[in-house]
């Protein structure tokens, strides 16, 4: 059995009278390792791309509270609408609460980032806490 280093890889040339041989050529190694790159890769981008959204609530006055909601262009209105009333819920302690504001008001804004201005969506609304 012949033998020819290239790389790290060992690539073992068949001989007539060889019986033994390694099923693990450098082509099929290449092609496991393209695979798992391209799985890697899209993996990354499908959780990229979902639309992550990040929800925080400042207290402005006693008892009322600004929630911004910020997620990818892929975020719908309605998906921040339930992000806001999650956090009203939870700032209120329960409580009920009314939202002030413009929900429909435009929600794509450009963010600058270290790949240039991306555009995202944004929606902030006043929560008020009633207390009873």
């Amino acid at each position: 059995m012949a033998q020819i280093r290239l790389g790290l890889s060992w690539l073992v040339v068949m001989q007539p009278s060889s019986l033994l041989y390694r099923p693990l050529t450098l082509a099929t190694a290449y092609l496991r390792s393209n695979i798992l790159k391209n799985f890697t890769l899209i993996t990354c981008l499908s959780l990229g791309l979902t639309g992550c959204t990040f929800t925080g609530a400042n207290e402005v006055a006693p008892g009322q509270f600004m929630i911004t909601s910020h997620g990818s262009i892929f975020n719908s209105r309605e998906g921040l609408l339930e992000n806001i009333n999650q956090k009203a819920e939870k700032v209120c302690e329960g409580k009920p609460y009314h939202l002030e504001g413009d929900t429909g008001a435009n929600m794509v804004v450009a963010t600058r980032t270290q790949l240039g201005q991306t555009p995202t969506t944004v929606l902030g609304l006043k929560a008020v806490c009633e207390n009873q």
